[in-house]
């Protein structure tokens, strides 16, 4: 069990115990389009996009070849290697897999970005994630969305000290500017992030 689970683990069995609450830390109710599935697995709520050390692999729209985009050209007009169809920047969060990816990431891309530190244990986490999708969309080409799995990557969220999840964290210049913890709406995600990124720059 990660550093983040057993933190929350122990939260939720101490407000459990003060309010006599159930013990699961799953949702009940599952009869309404918010609810999420008991035990569900991660598949779902992982990005279609990912990236390695070389750039975010992005699947070209016209040929269906995956291309390399590098971080440092997230910002400049890209096209697929094979038919030349022009490609856009990544509309979807990015899923990151590993801390030597993440530290590129950060280090090396055009655009600032905004990290999502979840779990597929966590029920906030599923419920944000619609959320991102739209904030990723809206925000194509203006900053980059990545996700890490705290449990699959427990040294990054030991590294930036995760303590709670969701944590959202926002990144320029290969340095963190702000975070938030808990569950954001697709609107109080891109104010927030739209408002720390135009403070920083006019710092």
């Amino acid at each position: 069990m990660s550093a983040v689970r057993r933190s929350f683990v122990r939260t939720r069995r101490l407000e459990q115990h003060k309010t006599h609450a159930p013990t699961s830390l799953w949702p009940v109710k599952t009869s309404s389009k918010s609810a999420w599935p008991l035990r569900e697995g991660i598949a779902g709520f992982m990005s279609a996009i990912t990236a390695d050390r070389g750039g975010v692999l992005v699947r070209c729209p016209s040929c269906g070849k995956t291309n390399r985009v590098r971080y440092a050209a997230l910002d400049s007009k890209n096209q697929c290697g094979s038919c030349r169809t022009p490609l856009s920047p990544p509309r979807t969060p990015v899923e990151v897999s590993d801390a030597m990816t993440f530290d590129l990431v950060l280090q090396s891309s055009a655009l600032p970005v905004l990290v999502d530190f979840w779990a597929p244990w966590c029920a906030p986490c599923r419920m944000m994630a619609p959320e991102l999708d739209r904030v990723a969309a809206a925000a194509q080409g203006e900053w980059l969305v990545v996700k890490v799995n705290s449990d699959a990557v427990p040294e990054l969220a030991d590294r930036f000290r995760i303590r709670s999840i969701p944590t959202l964290a926002i990144f320029q210049g290969g340095r963190e500017i702000d975070r938030v913890v808990g569950a954001q709406s697709a609107e109080g995600i891109r104010s927030l992030v739209s408002a720390k990124l135009a403070v920083n720059s006019a710092a």
